[in-house]
């Protein structure tokens, strides 16, 4: 199985964030449907797996979704999270709709993007 496999088995419901790194100043209207990604947290340690210049949060309201199991070794193995122990992760694999949008700010060196699930 692999990780879109594991986000259809739901096992966890609440909100969660998302960050990703971007080379170029993000910018996200309004209304629009995006999907930004799989792995997300609901507050345990996350490593952003994308590398760029400029921070990209995505905050969700209540959506449905799969924590990882890092006690079960094949669900680890099929989704390549050795020695991810620290982190808590939650797969989520759906089209979100943009509700708000903070440009990217100097200061706090990120941009946030609220999202709802799509229905």
């Amino acid at each position: 199985m692999n990780r879109q496999d594991y986000a259809k088995i739901i096992n966890w419901n609440g909100t969660a964030t998302r960050e990703i790194q971007v080379n170029e100043i993000p910018d996200y209207q309004i209304g629009s449907k995006i999907n930004p990604g799989l792995c997300w947290t609901d507050g345990g340690e996350f490593t952003v797996e994308t590398k760029g210049k400029y921070s990209v949060i995505f905050i969700t309201e209540k959506v449905d979704g799969h924590e990882v199991d890092y006690e079960n070794e094949q669900e680890c193995d099929d989704i390549g999270c050795t020695d991810c122990y620290y982190e808590k992760e939650i797969l989520i694999d759906k089209t979100f709709e943009v509700v708000d949008f903070w440009s990217y700010d100097e200061e706090t060196k990120f941009a946030k993007v609220f999202v709802k699930e799509v229905r």
